[in-house]
C-alpha cells in the first residue's frame, strides 16, 4: 500500500488500450489486496460497470476510472478529497471488487474542456498541425499527436492550457500503395 508519494500504476489492459500511468497522487487499495482468482473478466466488468457509470456521471469530482482486468481490479481516478470520492461510490462498490483510489489533478470535466480547446485551436491552425486529440484518462491529460515536433506550437498548446496537456510525435499513416 503506497501512501503519499508518486505513484505507478501499470495496466495491461485499459478497456481497448494499453497504457502505462504515472502521476503523483496516493494509491491505496480497498478491500483484500491478494488478487481475486475466482473473478474472471467479464464479471469484474459487471461488478464494476456500476461504478463506472457513476464516475461518469460525476465528471466534476472525478478524473475517470479504468480496468485493470489482469488484476481484477478497478482504478478510481479523483480529484479533491478521497473521502468524499469514496462517499460518492460506496453504494457502487461491491465488497469483492479491488479498488485502488488515484488523486489527480484534473477532474473528466476539465480535460473534456481543454479537448474541445484544443480542437478549436486545430481547426484555426490548419489540419497538417496536429495528428489528433484525446483524453486519456490514466494519464489524466489531453494527448496531442503531432507528426513532427514543433516547438513553437507545443508552447503556445503549453500556455494556454498547462499541465493538463502531454505531447507525442506520431508520423501520420501512410496510404497504402
Amino acid at each position: 500500500m503506497l501512501r503519499n508519494g508518486p505513484a505507478l500504476i501499470v495496466s495491461s489492459l485499459l478497456v481497448g488500450s494499453i497504457a502505462v500511468l504515472s502521476m503523483t497522487g496516493c494509491v491505496v487499495p480497498s478491500g483484500d489486496a491478494s488478487p481475486t482468482a475466482a473473478l474472471n473478466t467479464r464479471s469484474v466488468r459487471d461488478l464494476a460497470d456500476p461504478a463506472l457509470r457513476a464516475v461518469d456521471a460525476d465528471p466534476e469530482q472525478f478524473g475517470g476510472a479504468f480496468l485493470d482486468r489482469s488484476h481484477s481490479q478497478l482504478h478510481v481516478l479523483y480529484v479533491g478529497d478521497e473521502a468524499s470520492a469514496r462517499g460518492r461510490l460506496q453504494q457502487h462498490l461491491p465488497p469483492e471488487l479491488r479498488v485502488t483510489w488515484v488523486q489527480v489533478e484534473h477532474s473528466s470535466s476539465v480535460l473534456q474542456r481543454v479537448r474541445a480547446a484544443v480542437i478549436e485551436f486545430w481547426e484555426e491552425v490548419g489540419i497538417e498541425a496536429i495528428n489528433s486529440v484525446s483524453v486519456h484518462a490514466p494519464e489524466n491529460q489531453v494527448i496531442v499527436s503531432l507528426p513532427t515536433h514543433d516547438p513553437a506550437l507545443v508552447a503556445e498548446l503549453r500556455n494556454r492550457h498547462g499541465s493538463a496537456l502531454a505531447f507525442r510525435v506520431e508520423a501520420p499513416d501512410q496510404p497504402a500503395d
